[in-house]
């Protein structure tokens, strides 16, 4: 969903960054183009519960991280190169990240030395963890790969080389899943692949087209959510033996966030909320058009009011669980 556009995007985001668009109120304001200029964000993660990390990367710097917590805020370089595509955190200081399809650990906002490379171009995108010892990450064509030694060894396996692999899920230790798309069909087709020895092997799990699950997240080893393609969302609590559609129907879902198997905040071209675990859903806030030339694209909520909404080129803020919004200015001040 985000590739193909280089140069058309560069150049939105080279004519649009220097009008800013204050959150949701259509003003425009002056922002220093220096600042801003070639500022491209790729992801935000939660990092502990007061706090969540943007990455993203600005021409003359290189990769940057901005931490935000509730009472503060600081600002990281990295000196290396590539797009941050997934990060996880396993506590508030050391996590995992991919950076340009190579797998790489960090802690203190430093990559450490064991980083396994895309030797093999195989472009990892999604990787997750279940503690510090287990983990694995999916990428193109098929391609998986798991550590159980906290990444001192990896193996490598092709579980179904025409599809490329955009989501992997585990709800214990040993049971996983992976979502990925047919790329020679344009993403048409969908696969869902699950695991039981954690992520040793995969079998593919048998979907109706009209039904196929696009992406999921458990929330305990039972309680899970997970989105179709034609914009259903769905809950488990056997385990994702089955999955029971909600009767909302959404436009466009972009992203989910849940804080608990209760509370979640769902962002369409509006952000909605649930109090039962998505089997339903009231609307918290629709968004103006004039927000941004971008939209919003990720959700990441730390409590029932703190919460942030990215863009390619912006974030902001709640405190008021999603009533009112307000922009976050990531850059130094130099």
């Amino acid at each position: 969903m985000r590739y193909a556009v280089t140069i058309f995007v560069i150049t939105l985001i080279f004519l649009s960054n220097a009008w800013r668009v204050d959150a949701f109120s259509g003003e425009k304001k002056w922002k220093d183009s220096s600042n801003l200029n070639d500022l491209t964000l790729s992801l935000i993660s939660r990092r502990s519960d007061r706090c969540v990390m943007v990455s993203g990367r600005k021409s003359v710097v290189g990769n940057f991280f901005v931490d935000i917590c509730l009472d503060s805020q600081s600002y990281k370089q990295l000196n290396s190169i590539g797009y941050v595509h997934d990060l996880q955190f396993l506590d508030e200081s050391k996590g995992w990240m991919i950076l340009s399809g190579s797998i790489v650990q960090i802690k203190d906002f430093k990559l450490l030395a064991d980083v396994i490379p895309d030797a093999q171009n195989t472009g990892y995108r999604k990787l997750f963890f279940t503690n510090d010892m287990h983990g694995c990450a999916v990428g193109y064509e098929g391609s998986v790969i798991c550590t159980e030694n906290g990444g001192r060894n990896w193996s490598r396996s092709v579980v179904a080389k025409e599809f490329n692999l955009r989501e992997v899920e585990f709800s214990s230790r040993s049971k996983g899943w992976i979502v990925g798309a047919d790329f020679e069909r344009q993403g048409n087709s969908m696969i869902l692949l699950r695991t039981t020895n954690g992520g040793r092997t995969w079998s593919r799990v048998n979907q109706k087209a009209e039904q196929e699950i696009e992406r999921l997240e458990f929330l305990s080893a039972n309680d899970g959510w997970a989105t179709r393609r034609d914009n259903v969302f769905m809950i488990t609590s056997n385990g994702g033996l089955s999955w029971i559609p909600t009767p909302y129907r959404f436009a466009n879902i972009k992203d989910v966030y849940f804080t608990n198997k209760l509370v979640g905040w769902l962002l369409d071209n509006q952000i909605f909320e649930t109090r039962d675990g998505g089997c339903s859903w009231k609307l918290v806030r629709e968004f103006p058009k004039t927000t941004s030339p971008f939209d919003f694209d990720q959700i990441v909520m730390l409590n029932d009011r703190d919460g942030f909404l990215m863009s390619l080129d912006q974030v902001v803020r709640t405190t008021d669980g999603g009533l009112t919004w307000s922009p976050v200015d990531l850059m130094p001040e130099n």
